[in-house]
């Protein structure tokens, strides 16, 4: 996971990272841990039905640069 931060990786490589990730694992349900700052959240992808839950206990929003790579 620490491959989608913002630690450095273009946007391109993030979506490429998950899209490859996806693509071969082929599961029904992804559990993504995500950190920002020093605060974990997590993301539950859903391909087959196009939902993404996202899970914040400080209920902060996805971020858009994070929302946008997912749209991609």
């Amino acid at each position: 996971p620490q491959t989608i931060q913002p630690s450095g990786n273009t946007l391109q490589s993030k979506q490429h990272y998950l899209q490859t990730w996806m693509d071969e694992s082929k599961r029904d349900v992804y559990i993504v841990p995500y950190i920002d700052g020093s605060h974990w959240q997590l993301m539950v992808i859903i391909p087959k039905q196009y939902k993404i839950i996202w899970f914040c206990s400080l209920h902060r929003k996805m971020k858009t640069d994070l929302r946008t790579m997912l749209q991609g």
